[in-house]
């Protein structure tokens, strides 16, 4: 089964503006566990606090950089969004595809632009979920 294109979108403040349609993405929902393991625990099992524990939301997506009006051109959402990896602020972001919506608040932790010599400049970021995403 080939990948979906999914769609990286910034909150503008009134809407979600489009970022870029992403050639690579990866969503990892992460738990942390609170181990209540005691001497008394049934056979020396480990027990674990069932919903305890922190939870959080990593998004890493590619891209092509630039795709403005000039071809190999950033875009102003993709510049906005490499200035959004320097400032570490918390803002609203939606990652969508054909299946499922991902909207909350993350912040930018990683931006990486490479590009080959011969073939287009591309990037990667990645976003820390900053509270609870919703999934619809």
């Amino acid at each position: 089964m080939k990948g979906d294109v999914f769609l990286l979108k910034g909150y503008t403040g009134a809407v979600f503006v489009t970022i870029d349609a992403l050639r690579a993405t990866s969503v990892s929902i992460n738990g942390e566990v609170v181990n209540v393991t005691s001497k008394s625990s049934p056979g020396g099992f480990r027990q674990l606090l069932s919903g305890g524990g922190v939870k959080s939301m990593s998004i890493t997506a590619e891209g092509v950089w630039g795709g403005g009006a000039t071809p190999g051109t950033p875009t102003a959402e993709q510049k906005a969004l490499r200035t959004k990896a320097l400032d570490g602020i918390a803002r609203d972001y939606q990652i969508a595809d054909s299946d499922q919506v991902i909207e909350g608040s993350f912040v930018v932790t990683n931006f990486e632009l490479s590009g080959p010599h011969g073939a287009e400049q591309t990037y990667s970021v990645t976003l820390e979920s900053a509270d609870l995403p919703v999934v619809t």
